[in-house]
């Protein structure tokens, strides 16, 4: 933004942006200044990690970045103030129209934001030209305005969402909401029971009608959400637009701002304790896995059909009894994929970049999770992948070694998730991950266990979990964090073998070569993402003479090296990298063995 390089327009957008941000900073502390930023400036501010979980949990995120609730909150507080000046109709709905535009443009002109403000154009235009307001005709006029645009935009989860939930409160909503006016109509005082009842029967109707697609892209589905909108929407709603309006007359005076500080204040804090409140009820939000398509398909055609039998006023015991077929079919198919489906042995190798990450799902339904990737891993994609795949608890998380792209990511699991123990080679580090790992243990309770060769872990009758390497005592003469002691599996189920290294090195194969102990497998994860490994891996290679190979490499390290890939032709293996086919994902019954690729 070099001074002379914007048209003017562009240049009091800027200069308004940053009078604001500093006007709040002056107002405000960290973590306060960021929490109005994204409020009421729609910035992606650095959210405290557990205040963002508290907010996506009560299915409350919304209430958080500018959007639509923003859009037209301001619009009708336009509306009430021009009223009160005298502004004639019309005026008013040009001024109001003038003014969104340039909201949008001062919030970063987001894509939630300017959906909200075409529509709102839609719904200012009709009513200049004296035209009924039809919200189905403003809803498809929007959508289509927007569509022409960018067209790609109807395959954005944001798009989808945004729409979809509008869709929810025009076709859903008026049933919902007068179904609990009238239960709620002997209740005192009558205006508090109607906010309770438009509130609940707005939550209620998206949250039926896009559960689905909240399920597919996030995992999620929060029941809270209807006691925490009921709670947070009228304290965001005064958040807002007391905050707005105090922004807008900062700029010129800006001890407005400093003398409501405090109220303000103790409101921000008074709305996030309601949060975290709402966040700790039982049952509050599930991860579920990903619904398939024809799933999705069904629940969507019995909501239309619902619709559709409402609309021609047909008996509701019809409905009712469809609903209960549906979730009887829905329920006798997940017994029948819990209990009538041979069990099977599954090994997912996660793309973690330079770094390692498998979940070993064992036929006893047990979940160990053998290292979790860096911190960034962790974040984007060993988390998303556990709550894809509907995991609420690990039975283990098993550390091979304390390296920075094995650990890095346990602190963010352990704090998501519940663990039933974590399994070390006992060698503590100093590092900073290190001492998060050992923090988060002894705050959440969890069992620690130290594992070393000769030992198994609980697989259940049809499958086995050994422990080959380290020895007993570690090797003599090698640093304790070195990778030479990296935890080495050997997971079987019938005749299928599995071999998981770790980062094992040249030092530490020599001492399981010589251990005796049965290394041959069908499959083999390649040690230390595939790094020289000299003649000691020559060795090792010829004696688990491997059908594949897996080998987790990042794009940066220029790995896996070349002697090592010679080395494996040798053997006449079929080499798999997460570098070039993605996840890795293993499936046997003990007699069979597939291989699928993400790519």
């Amino acid at each position: 933004l070099r001074p002379g390089r914007l048209r003017w327009p562009a240049r009091g957008i800027a200069w308004l942006q940053r009078r604001w941000e500093g006007l709040l900073a002056r107002a405000f502390h960290e973590p306060q200044t960021g929490l109005w930023r994204s409020l009421l400036l729609g910035q992606r501010t650095a959210l405290d990690e557990s205040l963002e979980r508290a907010f996506v949990e009560t299915g409350t995120i919304h209430l958080l970045v500018v959007s639509g609730f923003n859009v037209g909150l301001i619009a009708l507080l336009l509306e009430w103030g021009l009223r009160l000046a005298g502004v004639p109709f019309r005026a008013r709905l040009g001024l109001t129209a003038i003014a969104l535009a340039g909201y949008s443009a001062v919030t970063g002109a987001q894509p939630p934001v300017v959906r909200a403000t075409v529509m709102a154009w839609v719904v200012l235009g009709g009513l200049a030209l004296d035209r009924d307001l039809h919200w189905p005709t403003v809803w498809g006029a929007a959508l289509l305005a927007l569509l022409m645009v960018s067209p790609t935009q109807l395959w954005d989860p944001s798009f989808q969402l945004s729409f979809g939930a509008v869709a929810c409160l025009i076709w859903l909503s008026p049933g919902l909401v007068g179904w609990l006016k009238q239960r709620l109509a002997p209740w005192r005082p009558h205006g508090l029971w109607r906010y309770v009842a438009l509130n609940m029967g707005a939550t209620l109707a998206i949250s039926v009608g896009l559960a689905p697609v909240l399920a597919w892209y996030f995992f999620l589905v929060t029941p809270v959400a209807l006691l925490a909108n009921l709670l947070l929407v009228p304290l965001f709603s005064v958040l807002i637009a007391a905050g707005t309006g105090l922004l807008i007359l900062a700029t010129g005076w800006p001890e407005a701002l400093l003398a409501t500080r405090v109220a303000l204040s103790v409101l921000l804090e008074v709305t996030l304790a309601l949060v975290r409140w709402c966040q700790t009820w039982p049952g509050g939000h599930w991860v579920v896995g990903k619904p398939s398509v024809v799933w999705m398909a069904a629940y969507y055609g019995l909501l239309a059909l619902t619709l559709l039998w409402r609309r021609r006023k047909g008996p509701a015991a019809v409905i009712v009894a469809a609903w209960l077929f549906a979730g009887l079919v829905w329920g006798g198919v997940a017994v029948w994929h819990r209990w009538g489906v041979p069990p099977c042995l599954r090994i997912d190798v996660l793309d973690v970049g330079h770094g390692d990450s498998a979940l070993l799902r064992l036929p006893g339904g047990q979940t160990l999770l053998v290292d979790a990737g860096t911190e960034e891993a962790a974040r984007t994609r060993v988390l998303p992948f556990l709550r894809h795949e509907g995991l609420r608890r690990l039975d283990g998380l098993l550390l091979t070694h304390p390296d920075a792209d094995h650990i890095g990511g346990a602190p963010a699991v352990l704090a998501e998730l519940p663990v039933g123990a974590l399994l070390t080679n006992g060698a503590e580090d100093d590092t900073m991950a290190a001492r998060r790992v050992r923090a988060l243990r002894q705050d959440r309770r969890v069992p620690l266990r130290v594992l070393h060769a000769g030992m198994s872990l609980d697989a259940g009758p049809q499958a086995q979990v050994d422990v080959l390497h380290p020895p007993r005592g570690l090797i003599a003469g090698v640093s304790p964090e070195a990778n030479d002691h990296s935890i080495v599996l050997r997971v079987v189920m019938g005749d299928v073998r599995v071999l998981l290294t770790g980062d094992l090195e040249e030092q530490g194969l020599p001492a399981l070569l010589q251990s005796g102990q049965a290394l041959q497998a069908a499959v083999l994860k390649v040690p230390h993402h595939g790094s020289r490994l000299g003649a000691a891996g020559e060795a090792f290679f010829a004696r688990v003479q491997p059908q594949w190979a897996l080998l987790s490499v990042g794009r940066l390290h220029r790995l896996p090296a070349r002697e090592t890939l010679v080395a494996l032709a040798r053997t006449g293996v079929v080499v798999y990298s997460t570098r070039d086919q993605g996840a890795l994902r293993l499936e046997t019954d003990g007699r069979r063995l597939t291989l699928r690729t993400f790519r």
